[in-house]
């Protein structure tokens, strides 16, 4: 009983450490503007911030989803930055990339998405699209800017460099 009871302790303590690692594991590094700035994000940062949750049709994979996550602009803001951002380039963890300029940034919906229909992109396997993704509601954009704007949805987000 004893030893049973040793081992439950250290399974409690064990998955403990796990839960609190695993809030503390960054996922976002931002990087650019005023003197290198480079500020690094976990994902309990970036919940922390106010979230939007829209649904829109995804390009890619042809039928209505919702994300949420929190704006770009207001990712921005709370770097307290004092120049303002001309462009962003978004870098994923599979060397895919995308610039989002300063003007599409306050034209459409841009949000640092880290759930989908209602689930963290961990419980959806694999880590299909996250833990991060920048998603873009689709329905602001114009005709002739989807084939442009649909490629600026980047799965697997891990850095953020400004300009």
């Amino acid at each position: 009983m004893k030893r049973f009871s040793i081992f439950l302790i250290c399974l409690i303590l064990f998955c403990t450490l796990e839960v609190v690692q695993a809030g503390s594991e960054v996922v976002l590094t931002i990087k650019g503007a005023e003197n290198q700035l480079q500020k690094s994000f976990t994902e309990g940062d970036i919940r922390a911030l106010p979230a939007k949750t829209f649904t829109t049709f995804d390009p890619w994979e042809k039928k209505q989803r919702t994300y949420t996550g929190c704006t770009i602009n207001n990712l921005l803001d709370s770097l307290g930055l004092t120049q303002p951002v001309k462009r962003i380039h978004v870098i994923a963890r599979d060397k895919y990339n995308a610039k989002i300029s300063e003007n599409e940034l306050k034209e459409y919906t841009y949000i640092l998405s880290y759930e989908m229909d209602g689930k963290d992109y961990s419980q959806w396997g694999n880590s299909d699209k996250g833990p991060l993704a920048i998603m873009i509601k689709m329905e602001d954009v114009s005709d002739e800017d989807k084939v442009r704007v649909k490629n600026q949805m980047v799965l697997w987000v891990k850095e953020i460099i400004l300009h």
